[in-house]
C-alpha cells in the first residue's frame, strides 16, 4: 500500500485494559473476531493484528499485548502461547506469598512479586523471537502498525506513554528504553511489582492502570497528535479485561486499604462507559464505528495474579461469546475491520467535547503507590468516597422507594428502571456504588434477577421497619 493510499484510508485502532491474568480474556476475545475477519474475507489463515490496526494502545497488561502483537508482530496464537507461560513464569509463588506476609509486605515497601520474573520473561521472549535483549521499544523504521503502553511517573498526578515511534507534538517526551524497559513500567502495578526506573535518564514508572486502566481516551487523544485530521476513523475496538472487584474498605486494616485504592484505579467500565458519551464516542457508536468487548461475568472474583485460574477464564470467555448478540457484534467489528467506512473526525466536533477531559480524569484517579500516607488520604480519594454514605444515601434511596406504592413495582421492574423512577443516577457506575455501600456481590447486570429480589428485600425490610403494609409484589 501506498503511502498516499494508506493516508486515504480510514484508521483501524485498538485499545486494550490492564488486568493482569484477566488479560487472557481479551486475547481470546480478539482471536474469535480475526477468526470471522478470516471467514469473512475468505482468507487462506487468520491474519494478524499488525496487519489491520494502525495504532494499539495498551496499559498494564494489555500494554505487554500490544507490545507482543504490534511491536513484536506476533499472531493470536503466539501471543496466547506465550501469555498463558509468561504468567506462569511472572506471578511464581515467593515467600512474600504466604499467609500473612503477602498483606503486610506493602505496607514496607515490598512487592509480593519478583520484578525480575517479568524482566526475565519478557527477555526471553525476544530471545525466542530472534530480537536482542536489549531491543529498543522504539521502531527505527516509522512502523505501520504504532503501539503505545500506559504508564505512570512515581509520585505524578499524570499519565505518560511509551512509543515505538517517534512523536512530533511538542507537549509530549520521547522516551528511549528498551522494550523490556517497557514492559516493566506499564505493568509496575504497586503491591505486586516495584517501580522501575529507565536505564537512560533515570525516570521512575509504575503501572500506567492506576491513571489509564482503560486507555481509549488516550487512543483517540494520540490518533489526533500522530495523523492528520484528514484521515478518518474507521473502527476503535476496546478490549476489556473483566469488571473489577472493588473490595469493602476496613480502615483497622491498612492492606485492605491499599488493596482497594489499586482496585478502583483500576476501574475500566466506567471510563468505557463515559467514552461512550463523550461527544466522539458518541458519533462513533452512532456509525457503529466503535465496538467494545467485556467479559462481564464469571471472573470479577479473579484477581490480578491469579495465573492457577486460566482454565477458567477461557470457559466463562467461551460461554461470553456464544451469546447472541456478542456473536452478532463479533461479525460487525470483524466486518469494520476488513472494509472501514470513513468517519470524519472533524464531524465529531471536538469543541463540543469536555476539554482535557482525559487529563481532568487523572488528576481525579489517586496515586495508590504512596503506601505511607494511603490510610490518611483514603477520605480525599474520589473513588474510595463512592463507598461513604455522603456519596450514597440509602437511607433516602429506600425511603424513595418505600414511596412508591402507587407506582409499577414487581419483581420484573430492573434495577435500572427502579433507579430511574427514584430519579436516581442509573449508570452502571451508580449501579456499583449502590451494590458497594449494601455490602452486594452479585451480578450488577440492569436486568439482573438476582439483584432485583435482593433489592427489593431490602425496601420490604423498610417497609417492615417503619410498620407499613408490604405490597403483595414484594412478598419474598
Amino acid at each position: 500500500m501506498t503511502l498516499t493510499e494508506q493516508q486515504h484510508r480510514p484508521l483501524r485502532m485498538l485499545s486494550i485494559d490492564g488486568g493482569g491474568v484477566r488479560g487472557l480474556t481479551a486475547l481470546l476475545v480478539l482471536e474469535r473476531i480475526f477468526e470471522s475477519i478470516k471467514n469473512e474475507g475468505s482468507l487462506s489463515e487468520i491474519p494478524k493484528p499488525c496487519e489491520y490496526f494502525d495504532m494499539i494502545g495498551g496499559t498494564s497488561t494489555g500494554g505487554l499485548i500490544a507490545i507482543m502483537l504490534g511491536r513484536l508482530e506476533m499472531s493470536i496464537k503466539e501471543c496466547l502461547y506465550m501469555f498463558k507461560t509468561m504468567s506462569a513464569d511472572i506471578f511464581a509463588p515467593s515467600w512474600k506469598q504466604a499467609p500473612g506476609i503477602k498483606h503486610i509486605s506493602p505496607i514496607f515497601g515490598s512487592s509480593r512479586f519478583k520484578a525480575k520474573n517479568l524482566e526475565d520473561a519478557v527477555k526471553k521472549l525476544l530471545r525466542e523471537k530472534g530480537f536482542s535483549e536489549d531491543i529498543l521499544l522504539r521502531d527505527a523504521m516509522d512502523p505501520s502498525c504504532k503501539v503505545f503502553v500506559c504508564v505512570t511517573r512515581s509520585h505524578s498526578i499524570g499519565s505518560e506513554l511509551l512509543r515505538s515511534y517517534e512523536t512530533r507534538d511538542a507537549s509530549q517526551r520521547n522516551y528511549d528504553c528498551c522494550l523490556w524497559e517497557a514492559a516493566r513500567a506499564t505493568t509496575a502495578a504497586p503491591i505486586f511489582f516495584d517501580q522501575i526506573s529507565l536505564q537512560n535518564g533515570g525516570y521512575t514508572f509504575i503501572d500506567g492502570g492506576l491513571r489509564l486502566n482503560n486507555p481509549i481516551f488516550e487512543l483517540i487523544q494520540e490518533a489526533d497528535r500522530v495523523y492528520p485530521t484528514a484521515m478518518a476513523i474507521g473502527c476503535i475496538l476496546s478490549l476489556g479485561t473483566g469488571w473489577t472487584s472493588v473490595p469493602l474498605l476496613d480502615r483497622a486494616k491498612l492492606h485492605n486499604v491499599l488493596e482497594a485504592c489499586v482496585q478502583i484505579a483500576l476501574d475500566s467500565e466506567e471510563t468505557a462507559e463515559r467514552f461512550m458519551y463523550d461527544q466522539r464516542g458518541e458519533v462513533l457508536r452512532k456509525h457503529g464505528k466503535y465496538f467494545r468487548f467485556n467479559v462481564e461475568q464469571g471472573i470479577h472474583d479473579i484477581k490480578l495474579d491469579e495465573w492457577k485460574y486460566l482454565e477458567k477464564m477461557d470457559a466463562m470467555t467461551t460461554k461470553y461469546l456464544s451469546g447472541k448478540k456478542t456473536a452478532e457484534d463479533i461479525r460487525s467489528c470483524a466486518k469494520s475491520l476488513l472494509n472501514p467506512t470513513p468517519v470524519s473526525r472533524s464531524s465529531q466536533n471536538p469543541s463540543r467535547r469536555e476539554e482535557d477531559s482525559c487529563q481532568r480524569f487523572l488528576s481525579n484517579t489517586p496515586n495508590p503507590y504512596d503506601t505511607t500516607s494511603a490510610a490518611e488520604e483514603t477520605s480525599q480519594n474520589p473513588g474510595a468516597e463512592r463507598l461513604s454514605s455522603e456519596t450514597v444515601d440509602i437511607d433516602a434511596i429506600l425511603d424513595k422507594a418505600v414511596a412508591m406504592r402507587g407506582q409499577p413495582l414487581t419483581w420484573r421492574t430492573s434495577v435500572v428502571d427502579l433507579m430511574k423512577t427514584l430519579k436516581l443516577d442509573s449508570t452502571l457506575g451508580a449501579r456499583r456504588r449502590l451494590a458497594a455501600k449494601l455490602q452486594y456481590h452479585g451480578d450488577l447486570h440492569d436486568n439482573s434477577y438476582e439483584m432485583n429480589v435482593w433489592l427489593h428485600k431490602q425496601i420490604k425490610k423498610r417497609l417492615v421497619e417503619n410498620g407499613g403494609e408490604v405490597p403483595n409484589d414484594l412478598r419474598v
